[in-house]
């Protein structure tokens, strides 16, 4: 059940194309408010959590920033009723 009465979702960084770890490491750096270099070591020991309980628009919108560079994240959908099916992104 996500919180609220909207749709909310988790996003995970699972993978990353080996020449795209520094591209990756600098959305990481901006999204997360950390220094690159941590950015970067966090990068290499994934999974890492990126965002939880992050609304539609803004969960779609850093999905779409890390597939740019082909990074592989899992969207983790949660339903704000029992009754409905769980939210996905595009």
């Amino acid at each position: 059940m996500g919180t609220g009465i909207f749709a909310s979702f988790d996003l995970t960084l699972r993978a990353c194309p080996q020449g795209q770890i520094k591209a990756a490491a600098q959305r990481v750096a901006r999204l997360l408010e950390i220094p690159l270099g941590e950015a970067l070591a966090r990068c290499r020991a994934l999974p890492l959590v990126l965002g939880e309980a992050l609304d539609r628009r803004r969960a779609q919108a850093i999905k779409d920033d890390f597939t740019a560079v082909g990074a592989r994240l899992q969207v983790q959908g949660f339903k704000p009723f029992p009754w409905m099916e769980a939210p996905t992104l595009r």
